[in-house]
Order: structure tokens, then sequence, then C-alpha cells
């Protein structure tokens, strides 16, 4: 039982997690190249 409540919340949170990264590549799709992967790779 806590096996599969631990695994939900772990996929809740993933789901979270790609939805704001989704939400963040629309927002900067819409403006420039996103600031966070040029300051990550240089």
């Amino acid at each position: 039982m806590m096996v599969t409540f631990y695994l939900l919340y772990r996929l809740e949170k993933k789901l979270d997690l790609m939805i704001e990264v989704l939400h963040q590549l629309k927002v900067d799709s819409t403006k420039k190249p996103p600031n966070l992967f040029t300051k990550q790779h240089y």
C-alpha cells in the first residue's frame, strides 16, 4: 500500500516537473532562446 502511494507521489512530481519544463519552453520560444540553457552550457 505504501509502495504504490510512494510511486504515485513520485510520478506526480515527475509530471509537475515535465509540465513546468514544457511551459518554460513554450514561454521561451515566444521570446528568445532560453537563458537557462546558455548559462548552463557556457
